[in-house]
């Protein structure tokens, strides 16, 4: 008794097409949430600078060292969801959270990725 085997290779093909496709959204969403964590450590780092140096106590009279955080949260494209900012203080610390781009790793991991960071300055 003989099978009939036509189509089985194709039925076979098309099964790794649609793996290889299924892989290869897995990795884009991945990279999307990892750039997004990347951007939000970037953002919280450079907004830490920023405060910590409109805050310093010989440069207190020139801003809010939180005014300048949420800006520089802002040009990156971020949210600033906290800052321990003080005038006249020489550290600060500010959290920061960015919204993933991605359409399956946010079920699984949230819309938005966070980051904080701390900085001193210390005078020369």
């Amino acid at each position: 008794m003989m099978h009939d085997e036509d189509g089985s290779a194709l039925l076979l093909a098309m099964t790794a097409v649609v793996l290889v496709a299924v892989a290869a959204l897995l990795v884009v969403e991945f990279t999307a949430y990892l750039a997004a964590a990347g951007r939000a450590q970037g953002a919280a780092d450079a907004a830490a600078l920023a405060a910590a140096a409109v805050a310093h106590p010989q440069r207190a009279s020139r801003g809010d060292p939180v005014t300048e955080a949420r800006r520089v949260t802002a040009d990156w494209g971020a949210r600033l969801d906290g800052c321990r900012c003080q005038r006249g203080r020489r550290d600060v610390e500010v959290a920061v959270s960015v919204e993933v781009r991605a359409l399956l790793v946010t079920r699984f991991a949230g819309r938005r990725v966070t980051a904080t960071a701390r900085a001193t300055l210390v005078p020369p």
